[in-house]
């Protein structure tokens, strides 16, 4: 154990710590700088993209991922569905600032969408408010539809769970991959939409955060998190087309690499979700040459096979290159074996300790000499019978499993080893492991002993870069979970629309991290909220002006005619049928004369200046005479019988225009 330990002393000599953070260890290995200063976005149409930001910001960003044409068309088929309902249609900024108040949503999150327009103290929002009514909300919300409504096939929507959002998600597919790609390094992983939906769609993985989800494979470039292709993973889907074949209908680029090379693969069956990744990681250097000559890829155990990494190597002419953990259970026949040996030899080895396997191809006849020992084999008695052992003839370039203990066996797996391995089975300690995994770098893991800081492990440089560049998707993910449009929706179609525009926010974003100057340095909640301010202000200043408009007519009728309520409730007309009664005011001053006007509150008569002076006092205050006596008749008393109100005077109701 102490030897172990003086030798991992001895190779830290060759790494330096920062002198502002002691914490981080930055290591000069040639293999992980390169990595690092090979990873970025190539801009594919650099001058559009430019020019959207500068005529509409970041809005022009956003709708470079999901056009005006295309929001249109939605607008179009949602159309159709309010006119079938005898509802008005809505215009296109009307249904813009419904798009801009759905994604504003993520970023005043409130329990529920009633919420926004409450009055109530701690709800309610006044920028939804101004901008919709929640009845007009509620509307469009209710009748989107993302594909034409005449279009709908019965046994298409049987067979594929996604069919009302194919069009929208195809659509999001092709802006992708034509406005940029990511070059150097890229992370495949998955992605998911949580939904509330009864739907075949939907799968069960325990171990991710959301349980029940509908699953996507997202391949993301690491330097920006731009994800270069995303693929539903095809879960209850029966249609005839697998989900290669589907790939190259939406890529046609794509179909004479995988009829030349896929169809006719030993390695990978031409329908497995296998040839499906292999098509997405090769459209990257299908769409542009990494200027590097390499791309690496990494993925974790549920991706990595040496069968997929050579079809990939082969079908992109060597420039792509995989990376990752490997789950057993999907490690060839013909690597099984020295793996299964390795693993072995490290059961009890020290913490950091690791071995080199090398890797090897499967051979073209291989289930042909398969079925030829199962025949000899039966011929044999059962204690002479022995189990098949794939032959290890050929060796394959530069690829090679890396068996390293941390709490557990943990073994990766790539085929852009710095050599191919000499034997089988390379130790931690021979410099030509140390050479073929392209050096050692630093890692650092809680131990159990230390106080304050981690314990630094040398480990090769392969499982350092899949700790650096693994997590391109959950940075994604990250970024996008400070601001989600998730709601407890029950309508798939609705999940997904909000998911893709979330994933066109964090699209628009990345290309704004490459073409800013520095000038304009935002966060993507921000960024975000500038996208739907840009979507709803249009049609809110249309409000506003339509709003203080009919409030200046309103304003100018009341100055002519005035309004009801000015003198509380107090509004004088005639009597019922003209029927004459006493005049409240001149039995007051001891007066009793008849009038056929009545005051609605009152429930008395009045005569027209009567009424005046009762109910509008401070217009005699210039004539002093009139008002004092006013005054002396209210203290007078009322002759008997006379208090009382008239059943003649009726209310507003009974008022008729002649």
């Amino acid at each position: 154990m102490d030897e172990i330990v003086d030798k991992m002393l001895q190779q830290t000599q060759d790494w330096t710590v920062n002198d502002e953070d002691p914490g981080i260890v930055h290591n000069e290995n040639p293999y992980l700088r390169l990595l690092v200063e090979n990873s970025s976005l190539k801009l594919l149409q650099e001058s559009k993209i430019r020019k959207a930001f500068k005529d509409q910001g970041s809005l022009g960003l956003f709708r470079l991922f999901v056009t005006n044409s295309f929001m249109n068309a939605i607008r179009t088929w949602t159309n159709y569905n309010f006119k079938n309902k005898g509802l008005k249609e809505v215009n296109e900024n009307k249904f813009l600032a419904y798009v801009g108040l759905e994604m504003a949503m993520s970023i005043v999150q409130l329990n529920d969408i009633s919420y926004y327009w409450k009055t109530e103290m701690f709800t309610g929002h006044e920028d939804f408010k101004r901008t919709m009514s929640r009845d007009d909300f509620m509307n469009i919300r209710a009748n989107i539809d993302l594909r034409d409504p005449e279009s709908y096939n019965h046994d298409e929507a049987s067979a594929d769970p996604l069919w009302h959002s194919r069009k929208l998600l195809e659509h999001f597919q092709k802006n992708i991959s034509q406005l940029a790609v990511p070059t150097g390094t890229s992370a495949l992983d998955e992605a998911s939409v949580t939904t509330k939906c009864r739907s075949k769609a939907r799968s069960h993985m325990p171990s991710k955060p959301d349980k029940y989800a509908v699953r996507f494979y997202a391949l993301v470039g690491t330097k920006n998190a731009y994800i270069s292709s995303i693929v539903d993973n095809r879960s209850g889907n029966y249609c005839n087309e697998n989900g290669p074949v589907s790939f190259c209908r939406v890529f046609r680029e794509m179909r004479t690499p995988y009829n030349d090379f896929l169809r006719e693969s030993n390695m990978v069956d031409e329908g497995s979700p296998s040839a499906l990744w292999i098509l997405q990681m090769a459209q990257q250097t299908k769409i542009a040459r990494d200027p590097s000559g390499k791309r690496v890829f990494f993925c974790d155990n549920f991706y990595t096979r040496h069968t997929l990494a050579s079809e990939l190597k082969r079908i992109t002419d060597g420039e792509a290159r995989l990376c990752g953990t490997v789950k057993f259970t999907n490690v060839d026949a013909t690597n099984r074996p020295n793996l299964t040996q390795g693993i072995s030899m490290l059961k009890d080895a020290p913490r950091g300790s690791w071995k080199l396997i090398r890797a090897y191809n499967k051979t073209p006849n291989l289930d042909v000499l398969k079925r030829k020992h199962a025949a000899e084999q039966r011929k044999k008695p059962s204690s002479e019978r022995s189990a098949f052992v794939a032959p290890t003839e050929l060796v394959a370039e530069k690829a090679g499993y890396i068996v390293w203990k941390d709490t557990k066996v943990v073994v990766f797996y790539t085929n852009d080893l710095c050599d191919t391995p000499s034997t089988a089975i390379l130790d931690m300690y021979d410099d030509e492991a140390k050479r073929c995994v392209h050096g050692l770098a630093p890692i650092e893991r809680w131990t159990g002993n230390e106080s304050l800081h981690r314990s630094i492990f040398m480990v090769p440089a392969i499982i350092a870069a899949y700790n650096m560049f693994m997590n391109s998707v959950d940075r994604m993910d990250q970024r996008g979970a400070t601001n989600p449009t998730r709601r407890k929706e029950q309508r798939l179609h609705m999940s997904m629309f909000t998911f893709i525009m979330d994933l066109a926010a964090l699209q628009a974003f990345a290309l704004h991290q490459v073409i800013d100057d520095g000038s304009n340095v935002l966060d993507f909640g921000s960024f975000k909220r500038s996208i739907c301010e840009s979507l709803v202000m249009p049609h809110r200043s249309k409000r506003k002006r339509r709003t203080a408009s009919e409030k200046e007519n309103s304003d100018s009728m009341e100055n002519v005619i005035g309004t009801v309520g000015d003198s509380d409730g107090h509004l004088l007309i005639e009597t019922i049928n003209k029927t004459g009664i006493h005049c409240h005011f001149c039995l007051l001053r001891g007066i009793k004369k008849k009038t056929i006007y009545g005051c609605t509150k009152c429930g008395r008569g009045f005569h027209v200046n009567c009424y005046s002076a009762v109910h509008f006092q401070g217009a005699l205050k210039s004539d002093p005479r009139a008002f004092a006596d006013m005054i002396l008749s209210t203290e007078r008393p009322f002759p008997r019988g006379m208090n009382k109100k008239s059943k003649y005077v009726g209310d507003i109701s009974t008022l008729t225009l002649t």
